[in-house]
């Protein structure tokens, strides 16, 4: 019995517009074009980003109010107790504000990347939970 490998769905043909030429428009479901609205977003995103990476205490500020009640919500979500998803919130600012200068938005979007951060900080603090039991 062999096993069949699954397909991407792409054909040659949009395999060759991806190689050759990268301004190609591929009609695929799997292939996702970012909307005008996306891009104004990730734009202004990237602006505050760079505004914080240039020193404005502004930037940090607004990437903080922008994220914060999301990211604590992941936290209490997963670790079920408030103390532990307020500390994993700043732990996790902390980290991402110091390694700022690493993101890069064409790889994901910021929530993304803030997002990563805090999961597994709260994957580490309920190992250190669970054993601590």
């Amino acid at each position: 019995m062999t096993a069949s490998r699954p397909t991407s769905g792409f054909n040659s043909e949009d395999i060759h517009k991806l190689m050759c030429n990268s301004d190609a428009s591929i009609n695929h479901p799997k292939v996702k074009v970012m909307s005008e609205n996306q891009a104004r977003r990730r734009a202004d995103t990237d602006a505050v980003i760079q505004r914080a990476l240039d020193g404005d205490q502004h930037g940090y500020a607004e990437l903080y109010d922008q994220f914060a009640s999301g990211l604590y919500r992941l936290c209490y979500s997963l670790l079920v107790n408030e103390q532990d998803a307020e500390d994993i919130l700043q732990e996790s600012f902390l980290y991402a504000f110091k390694n700022l200068h690493r993101f890069d938005s064409r790889k994901a979007s910021l929530k993304t990347w803030l997002y990563t951060i805090a999961v597994s900080r709260c994957r580490n603090t309920y190992r250190r939970k669970r054993f601590l039991m």
